[in-house]
């Protein structure tokens, strides 16, 4: 189990190459401290490390909350704070609208692609031409079968719609506890 725990301090040291080496052990030890204090009230080792969340992130808290607290004045720590929040706020500009539009936009064609479908197949049944084909690249397929060959489009759309919605949902999860670390800080 120290193996754990040692590879995730590792894991945050790692991502702690923008502080000095003071800072950087201040964090290790307060995050060693924080994991041998839960030990001790019996918490497993397991439960703690989740409770810490990815690594990469807790360390990327601690850069942006150091940043913020160091007083000196100079271009390269202007520097430093344009880069991380350019980086944080650029993730957030381009990740959500992304995830929210394609997750919407999926789920919206998964429902046309079926109905769609369904009305070119029952149509066909009637013995009514309907202007729509389903063109598979060089292959038109006939309105007999567009039901079922919407269906399979209609569902893997609504799969990968829902799998970008939890990515989202995981996405907007993370950046709050973030937040909250960094308004705790």
């Amino acid at each position: 189990m120290k193996n754990e725990t040692d590879s995730y301090l590792l894991t945050v040291a790692t991502h702690l190459d923008k502080l000095t080496v003071t800072e950087k052990n201040d964090i290790l030890e307060e995050i060693s401290g924080h994991i041998e204090d839960s030990l001790n009230a019996g918490v497993s080792e397991a439960e703690i490390l989740k409770n810490l969340g990815d690594p990469a992130s807790l360390a990327r808290s601690f850069v942006g909350t150091n940043l913020l607290k160091n007083p000196t004045f100079n271009l390269k720590q202007i520097l430093k704070i344009i880069t991380f929040y350019a980086k944080t706020g650029f993730s957030g500009m381009v990740i959500v609208p992304f995830l929210s539009i394609m997750s919407f936009a999926l789920y919206i064609f998964a429902l046309f692609a079926v109905i769609a479908g369904a009305i070119i197949t029952v149509a066909a049944f009637f013995g009514v031409q309907l202007p729509f084909v389903l063109n598979l690249g060089f292959w038109s397929a006939p309105p007999i079968a567009a039901f079922p060959i919407t269906a399979v489009f209609g569902l893997s759309f609504y799969l990968l719609s829902k799998y970008l919605w939890r990515t989202l949902k995981k996405y907007l999860v993370q950046i709050s506890k973030q937040h909250q670390k960094i308004a705790q800080g």
